[in-house]
């Protein structure tokens, strides 16, 4: 018997087919969404970056450097690829670069390379990075040596002390003071059987070497080298070589060791610097760098060892230009390379005629600080050269025969300012044009939107590649699609510029939807900038920032294409204060400053519309820390002529003199509030204290160990609410952030409950339900607050288990997403995440939450906060390193805010408090619906016909 089938079965049969098993909808989005840079810093100097095998008779070697952030780790010379890196020392720019001077790096036996920092060495596996053992003393090192056939490392201490460790294990072999402690040793070297130390004498200007034997440490010898003068310094001399260096401000003098033979070259009083390298015992190599007021000079010689002496044997001409010089062994001859912007020249020890020549196929970007190399002959007798090249800017480059192969965007571990640019900023918004054409009449609303259409045309190449990827990709086929900053329309807002000012005098942007890729770099003729230079980098509009420093310079920069649009410069103190000001009908800008000095006028930029910028200044008070006074002061303002302003100090705080302000925290430009009032499960409101003028000032004592919080109304100069931690440790950060109407701070405290704590404070108009106090006020401001008008603050604290270095709030463009607290947290090498919901201070304490509580999402209070590394870690497998800074910015959806963490590493990614409510992830499985909808299609035009005749059988039926 025949079953009938019924239709639904065609269109389940259907929906099986097409159907795949079950896959989840949200898929991790790592490495897709965000980037790092991994960076290690600007190379030091040549001594402690070179090529070396990462492990003994392994074929082919790495680039290893020591860094000026006090990083250390090898660079896969093929790609510029990370290796491995370790960081030796913490800090901001300035601190690690004066650390830097105690620290250096050394090659070793059977693929092992040394570091030494100030008191400390360490032996490192050259492969892999693992550290073989440590070494920590009282003393401050001054060099250390490997003895090969002994298999031993010898380091000299400042004082004279010399010690010889087992290279494999790190125990001590032997100790021996050299002249009682009462001299200072330079540098150690080993030539033959025996240890070299170079010491001199502060009482007597004595140089001398002291002769070791570097199997029992027995001093064999003393050699008296000569007068070391109180203007001497010494010159630093690789270890390969019999002699120390040291020089005057007319000499370089060369003693031979083990001997009181002391070579004096004469050198003109233009000579700023030497360096000295050396392949063999027997060769050295000099080069000299001479800063004319008219245009620099570089030069080199060669001199032999032999017999007891130095003789000048060869030397590279005078050039008008700087060049810098390196020398390698390819095993068939000793080479030196010379470089300059232009090209690469070789040279053998028997002329000075270049052996080769390469040209670069354009200019490099910045003159060359020094450069290693290594250089090969083949076969056929051609020459080949690899060199890595640190440059003026910072950054590192490698360059095979003349080619650019890789560069390595070193700067930016040494930046000291950074601000978000949006792309779409520079195009007329749709809701801007949209608005445009709702109050124009209708051929004219009709003529521009035409005109929009037709402009839109420009993205659409770049669509038609996009969308002819993305329908690839659903096949599981497609490419991975590039980006193109000025072609492809940003649809969601996630493409941002971030626009870093580096310590070298370079502007940089990077683009954040571009796994951070550098966009544009532009110098700003300055060679060196600090933390204390940058006054300020700010967003002045239409993808336009402007870069001020303390010595007056102004440069305005259009961020999208990189181009200086105007550099100009006016008075400005180094204590001024910096911000920008926006008419309140026009889209102009101005610059002001305000100096610290009392009684010392203000400064405006661009000196224009003088009458438009005392309407924006109208009913501005403009707070900055008080010169010489330890406090805020408050300012109004009014332009003059001239660029100036004529200032009137309207309030003051001062602080007691023991105490020094460490931090002074605002709310953020764009800081919108969704709503005013907080709903209790109860339903009743607990409105918000609302204030977009509050300055959170924290200051220390460092003999109580105390740290001081004040809240301001940067208008009035009224203090809000304050609160005092003891048992703090001022010598780590303290770091806040504010949003809304809270703050959260964190410090490290020494008391019973050690470790670093977080506080968070939320602030409420009124302790009363449903009263919103001066908030429904019509007009109410700051201006007209009685000075008895405070918040209501609740406050707790939270023991996190590490330190924290950087915080920072999410921020929406609407502010409706529920807000997160961002922590840098060093010890973990991550970047954090903690939904304000958790940071409540409104937490039961003590019990459990009632079933209002309950509704409200509030839970039990529990002091120690841990860490969520499932879904609480932004950097998820990522290793950050060196955060000082965490800076947001919103996009154009609501739901997510795009994050960048900047310090050493520089680390950017997208972040959704509240989950992505108003876009697709990636895991969304787009094939499985459009089959669906085409099964659906298909099926109904199936089911038709027969729906159609039932419904025609049934009325025949009914009749």
């Amino acid at each position: 018997m025949w079953m009938r089938h019924n239709p639904l079965h065609y269109l389940l049969l259907a929906g099986c087919l097409v159907i795949s098993p079950c896959q989840a909808v949200f898929k991790d989005e790592a490495f897709h969404t965000d980037f790092q840079l991994q960076l290690f810093g600007t190379p030091l100097d040549p001594s402690s970056t070179f090529f070396h095998q990462a492990a003994a008779g392994k074929v082919g070697s790495l680039l290893y450097t020591l860094s000026n952030r006090l990083v250390i780790g090898a660079i896969n010379p093929k790609d510029g690829s990370q290796v491995w890196r370790q960081q030796l020392g913490q800090g901001t720019v300035v601190e690690t670069e004066a650390l830097s001077k105690s620290a250096f790096l050394r090659k070793s036996k059977d693929g092992r390379v040394v570091s030494v920092f100030g008191k400390t060495i360490s032996l490192w596996d050259a492969a892999t990075g693992r550290a073989i053992w440590e070494f920590s003393s009282s003393l401050e090192v001054a060099d250390v040596v490997t003895a090969e056939p002994e298999n031993q490392l010898v380091v000299a201490f400042k004082n004279g002390d010399v010690k010889a460790f087992q290279l494999g294990s790190g125990g001590l072999l032997w100790e021996n003071v050299i002249g009682k402690g009462q001299d200072a040793a330079s540098n150690l070297n080993l030539v033959g059987d025996r240890l070299y130390l170079t010491l001199n004498s502060p009482s007597t200007s004595q140089l001398k070497t002291v002769a070791i034997s570097p199997v029992t440490g027995t001093q064999l010898e003393e050699f008296n080298a000569g007068i070391f003068g109180r203007s001497d310094a010494h010159v630093l001399t690789p270890q390969l070589l019999p002699l120390t260096s040291y020089r005057d401000s007319e000499h370089l003098k060369l003693n031979l060791l083990g001997t009181k033979h002391t070579k004096s070259i004469e050198v003109d009083s233009d000579v700023h610097d030497y360096r000295l390298h050396a392949v063999t015992t027997d060769l050295v190599f000099i080069e000299f760098w001479a800063k004319s007021p008219e245009v620099p000079t570089s030069w080199a010689d060669f001199y032999t060892i032999k017999d007891g002496s130095l003789t000048k044997v060869l030397d590279l001409p005078y050039e008008n230009d700087v060049n810098v010089f390196s020398l390698s062994d390819s095993g068939s001859g000793i080479y030196a390379t010379r470089i300059s912007r232009s090209h690469i020249r070789v040279y053998d020890t028997e002329s000075n005629t270049p052996v080769t020549r390469f040209e670069f196929p354009k200019l490099l970007p910045a003159q060359p600080l020094h450069v290693v190399t290594e250089v090969a002959k083949r076969r056929d007798g051609a020459i080949a050269v690899r060199a890595a090249i640190t440059l003026a800017d910072g950054n590192v480059i490698l360059v095979r025969n003349g080619e650019i192969v890789w560069t390595r965007q070193e700067a930016l571990a040494s930046a000291v300012a950074a601000e978000f640019v949006d792309i779409h900023e520079v195009e007329d918004s749709l809701e801007r044009a949209l608005h445009a054409e709702e109050v124009s009449n209708v051929v004219t609303a009709y003529l521009k939107r035409v005109a929009r259409h037709i402009n839109d045309l420009k993205y659409l190449p770049a669509w038609i590649a996009r969308f002819q990827q993305s329908i690839l990709g659903i096949a599981g086929i497609g490419e991975k699609p590039t980006s193109d900053a000025l072609a492809a329309k940003d649809t969601f807002g996630f493409r941002k510029f971030v626009v870093f000012v580096t310590r070298f005098g370079w502007v940089t942007a990077i683009d954040t939807a571009n796994q951070g890729q550098v966009v544009w770099t532009l110098p700003l003729a300055k060679p060196e900038i600090m933390e204390k230079d940058i006054k300020g980098i700010l967003h002045f509009g239409k993808g336009v920032v402007v870069v001020v420093l303390s010595s007056g310079d102004i440069f305005k920069i259009d961020a999208v294409s990189g181009k200086g649009l105007k550099k100009s410069s006016f008075s400005i103190l180094p204590s001024a204060s910096v911000m920008t000001v926006e008419s309140t009908t026009t889209d102009q800008r101005w610059i002001i400053a305000i100096p610290g000095k009392e009684g010392a006028k203000g400064w405006y930029w661009p000196d224009q519309d003088e009458n438009e910028l005392g309407k924006a200044l109208t009913n501005i008070t403009i707070s900055r820390r008080c010169e010489n006074r330890g406090g805020i002061c408050g300012y109004t303002a009014k332009p003059t002529v001239g660029g100036r302003l004529l200032l009137t100090q309207s309030w003051s705080f001062r602080l007691p003199t023991s105490q020094k302000i460490v931090s002074v925290t605002t709310r953020p430009a764009h800081d919108p509030i969704a709503s005013i009032g907080k709903v209790l499960g109860d339903r009743s409101v607990l409105y918000k204290y609302v204030n977009s003028h509050l300055a959170l000032v924290i200051a220390s004592t460092e003999s109580s160990s105390t740290v001081y919080i004040y809240l301001l109304d940067s208008v009035s100069g009224v203090v809000l609410h304050t609160s005092t931690q003891a048992d703090v440790d001022t010598t780590r950060p303290v770091v806040a952030t504010m949003a809304e109407n809270w703050y959260v701070y964190s410090y490290y405290s020494k008391s019973t409950a050690r470790g670093t704590h977080i506080v968070v404070t939320d602030l409420f108009a009124s302790p009363a339900k449903n009263d919103p106090g001066r908030l429904m006020l019509p007009k109410a401001s700051s201006y007209d607050q009685p000075r008895s008008t405070s918040p209501y603050a609740m406050s707790q604290a939270f023991v996190f288990p590490h330190s924290i270095s950087a915080l920072a709030t999410t921020t929406t463009r609407q502010g409706i997403t529920t807000r997160a607290v961002l922590l840098a947290a060093p010890q973990l090498g991550s970047l954090l995440s903690i939904n304000k919901r958790v940071l409540d201070p409104r937490r039961p304490v003590g019990r459990d939450p009632n079933n209002d509580e309950k509704e409200e999402g509030l839970f039990k209070y529990e002091p120690f906060l841990g860490v969520d590394h499932q879904r609480g870690s932004l950097s998820h497998s990522r290793e950050v390193i060196g955060v000082k800074s965490v800076i947001t910015t919103p996009s154009l959806l609501e739901s997510t805010s795009v994050v960048v963490a900047w310090g050493l590493d520089i680390f950017g990614t997208r972040t959704s408090p509240s989950e992505a409510f108003d876009i697709l992830g990636r895991g969304f499985n787009k094939l499985t619906l459009i089959l669906s909808v085409v099964a659906v299609g298909f099926g109904t035009l199936f089911m038709r016909p027969m729906v159609r005749k039932k419904q025609i059988n049934q009325r025949w039926t009914v009749n």
